[in-house]
C-alpha cells in the first residue's frame, strides 16, 4: 500500500480544518483534516496520510504543494526463488530497506517522488540494481573499528613533525644564506 504523508501545518494554514469523531466502534476518537474534497486521516503523532492500493495510482494534484513524502511496503520472492542482496538500495530521491520475512522479501521505502519509488521497486524486484549498502557482508572485527580513526591521528602528528623540522630546516638555510 502507497501512503503520501503531508504537511498538516501548512494544510491547516491553506483552509484546512481538523474534525473529531468517533470510530466505528464508538471507543476511540478519531481526527480528521477536512481539506477541499478531501477527508484525510491524521495519526496520534500529529501526521496526515493518504493511502491509495497501487504504488502508481493517480496523486491528486491540489495536495502536491503540501507533499512531504511517499512511503511504500512490498512483500515479493516467496520461497525466495530469486537471490536478492540485501540492504539499502538508493535512486534519486528513493531509499528502499531490503530485509526478509519468513520466506519472503519486504521492502520498505521511501521517496520525495512517486515516480522514483515506483521505478525503484521494480528495479529491486528484478535485481537490475546493487544496494548502496549491503547488510551481508561479513562483519568487521571490533578492534578495526578505531583503526581508521588511530591512523588518522598517527598521520596528523607525522605531518605536523615534518612541518615542523622543514620550517627549522629553511630557517637555517636563511641564516646561512644572510
Amino acid at each position: 500500500m502507497l501512503q503520501m504523508h503531508l504537511n498538516l501545518e501548512a494544510m491547516l494554514a491553506a483552509g484546512g480544518e481538523i474534525v473529531m469523531g468517533k470510530s466505528s466502534d464508538g471507543k476511540s476518537d478519531l481526527r480528521r483534516l477536512h481539506y477541499n474534497r478531501h477527508i484525510l486521516s491524521v495519526s496520534s503523532y500529529a501526521e496526515v496520510h493518504l493511502s491509495f492500493s497501487e504504488m502508481d495510482d493517480h496523486v491528486p494534484n491540489d495536495l502536491l504543494p503540501f507533499l512531504l513524502d511517499f512511503t511504500f511496503h512490498d512483500n515479493f520472492g516467496y520461497g525466495f526463488k530469486s537471490k536478492r542482496q540485501l540492504g539499502q538500495y538508493r535512486l534519486d530521491t528513493a531509499v528502499a530497506d531490503l530485509s526478509t520475512a519468513g520466506d519472503h522479501y519486504h521492502n520498505t521505502l521511501r521517496a520525495q517522488k512517486q515516480q522514483d519509488l515506483c521505478e525503484l521497486v521494480m528495479l529491486v524486484r528484478e535485481g537490475q540494481i546493487w544496494p548502496a549498502r549491503d547488510y551481508g557482508v561479513e562483519q568487521v572485527p571490533p578492534p578495526f573499528r578505531h583503526l581508521k580513526g588511530a591512523l588518522a591521528e598517527i598521520w596528523q602528528l607525522i605531518r605536523r613533525d615534518i612541518r615542523d623540522r622543514l620550517y627549522h630546516i629553511k630557517e637555517r638555510v636563511i641564516n646561512i644564506a644572510a
